[in-house]
């Protein structure tokens, strides 16, 4: 007999909706500091890794495109450290999301 898979179905409008409805769609992943969580955590690995490997070029502080952003969390670690970031997304309402966050934590 086979499994039957389950898949989750939505549209543009769907996801759309979920960030412009959902409270924890403005929590950013990014953390000053100490990370409270484990995607926290992650986020902030991932900014080490990306910092390591620019290496000498990250005092130039030049441009960043995260593309498939969602909330920006790691463009804020760049943004934080003096780069200047373009977010990029699928979702108007992911961008508004990404911004409100980028307002609220640097002060555009």
């Amino acid at each position: 007999m086979k499994k039957k898979i389950n898949l989750i179905s939505g549209d543009k409008l769907k996801f759309d909706k979920s960030w412009r409805t959902r409270d924890e769609a403005h929590y950013t992943h990014s953390v000053k500091g100490i990370p409270l969580n484990q995607i926290q955590l992650a986020f902030k690995s991932h900014w080490e890794v990306f910092n390591d490997v620019i290496g000498e070029l990250s005092s130039i502080k030049g441009s960043v495109l995260e593309v498939g952003c969602g909330r920006g969390s790691l463009s804020s670690y760049f943004s934080d450290a003096g780069w200047k970031c373009t977010l990029l997304d699928y979702s108007f309402s992911v961008l508004n999301t990404a911004n409100v966050i980028f307002k609220k934590n640097f002060a555009l």
